[in-house]
């Protein structure tokens, strides 16, 4: 997978953990692993998370990158809602954003 989606994907998940207002530790176990597996840099994880955990909004993500898998990219969002065990209405909300930002780059 290429490091620029990777990257990119990351910054998607933490914009989605972070719509209820509250990331669970196992949603940034969650990302955390997930972003090591696909090849992003140790460094740039750390330095991520660390701007998330202390409550700054990380940067967009490009969304012309993320479409380019967009399979993958629903796939990666919808089981990081699932890994706490609880959907609520506005992860619903960001996934369907997500599916509508994610249909808009396909045509």
């Amino acid at each position: 997978m290429a490091q620029q989606y990777a990257i990119e994907l990351m910054k998607l998940l933490w914009r989605l953990a972070e719509s209820d207002g509250e990331v669970a530790p196992v949603e940034r176990d969650f990302i955390e692993r997930r972003a090591r597996a696909d090849g992003v840099p140790e460094a740039l994880i750390a330095e991520i998370s660390a701007a998330a955990v202390a409550g700054d909004s990380t940067e967009p993500p490009q969304m012309r990158v993320i479409a380019q898998h967009p399979a993958t990219t629903r796939a990666a969002a919808r089981a990081l809602v699932a890994v706490d065990g609880v959907l609520n209405d506005e992860e619903i909300a960001a996934l369907r954003g997500l599916d509508a930002a994610l249909a808009a780059y396909a045509e």
